[in-house]
This record gives structure tokens, sequence and C-alpha cells, in this order.
């Protein structure tokens, strides 16, 4: 059954505040990779299948949709991309120093463990899109869950699943998150995780 753009977007709206593991081995790649025929833009929309770019989003970076979906987005802001449907959601923000203290990985841990509605399961550290990385296992509870860190503001699912990573892009701090009401995160995490690992920030 196909889903609205407007259940999509409650979710995705929900991600911003307002209500396996990827290991790819491709790393930073070049600026001019983000810009070529072959790669669309991330617009305000559905998301077919194909390879889509960040021209706004900084760091860049090119992520593939492998599989037929009902996912859409916002479109993109200099901080944050998010893509999604009904089931779930994920997306990249980046993050800022805050308070004077500037983003990383033990704080980014550290952050969630005191998070109140949060429950960190567990804390690995695979690489992402073939860079060092911690990636953080959390289940949420029945109540409004949010995350506050690095000058961003990430609401949760209820009574969900969620995998974040911290990863560093040169110099550029950022937040990946995967998240799902736990009912569904299998599922949507198989398809989700697909396109994470196809993701290539680009250099510059």
């Amino acid at each position: 059954m196909l889903v609205t753009l407007s259940a999509a977007a409650a979710v995705l709206a929900s991600a911003c505040g307002q209500g396996g593991s990827p290991a790819g081995a491709t790393g930073i790649g070049t600026p001019s990779s983000a810009g070529t025929p072959s790669s669309l833009p991330l617009s305000r929309g559905y998301l077919e299948i194909g390879t889509y770019r960040t021209d706004v989003f900084r760091p860049a970076f090119t992520i593939d949709i492998p599989v037929s979906s009902t996912w859409g987005t916002y479109g993109e802001t200099g901080r944050r991309v998010m893509i999604g449907d009904q089931e779930g959601f994920f997306g990249f923000l980046a993050l800022t120093a805050a308070s004077g203290q500037a983003p990383t990985a033990t704080a980014f841990v550290h952050t969630l463990r005191a998070q109140p509605g949060l429950d960190v399961d567990a804390v690995a550290h695979p690489p992402f899109a073939g860079l060092p990385a911690v990636r953080v296992e959390v289940l949420t509870a029945d109540g409004p869950s949010r995350i506050e860190y690095g000058g961003q503001r990430l609401g949760l699912p209820r009574r969900g699943h969620a995998q974040l990573w911290f990863v560093e892009v040169g110099a550029a701090p950022v937040m990946i998150v995967l998240a799902s009401p736990a009912t569904k995160f299998r599922s949507f995490s198989r398809d989700a995780l697909q396109a994470l690992d196809t993701v290539q920030f680009q250099a510059g």
C-alpha cells in the first residue's frame, strides 16, 4: 500500500525535533564526483532508485537509494538531511561546538547515556563510509525521546530502536542516525543500511 508523502513528512518532522552496520570502503572522494550527471539532487519529495548528491549539506556526500521504496525527504539544509517514511528514517546532522566544547566521540557517547528516555544498549567501533566511527545502539521509552548534541536537536520514535554513528569527515564531525519503532526496526533497517553502506563523503 502506497504511503502518502504527508505520512513520511510526519515522521521526518518528528526526527527534526518538531513534535548490521554500514562499513563502506569508499572513504572520502573528490568534490567533482558529487556533481556528476549520473547523480540526482536530494530535492523535496519521493526518492526513486538512483544515486543522489547533496548540494548544500556539508560535508557533501553521495548516497545510493538501492531499493524501490516510499522514502521521501524534505530536501537538505547546510546542516541536516533526513530520508524516510512512516516506517522510520535515517539522516545526517552536521555537528558544531556548543558551550565552547567541540564535538568528540567520547562526549557523544556520554551525552547519549545521560539523555532521559534513552537506554544505551551497545557501543561499537565499526567504520562508516570507510572512516573511523563510533556506533551507539539505543532503545527509547514510551515517552518523548530527544537527543540534543553538537547544536542539533533530534526526536526519536516512542518505543523505538535507533543506531547512531559519530564520524569525523576531515575536521567536520557528523552524526548519522537510523531510527524506527522497535517493531519495525528489523525490516526498515535492512533496506536503510543498504543505502547507508553506499555513502561516499566528498573532500573539500
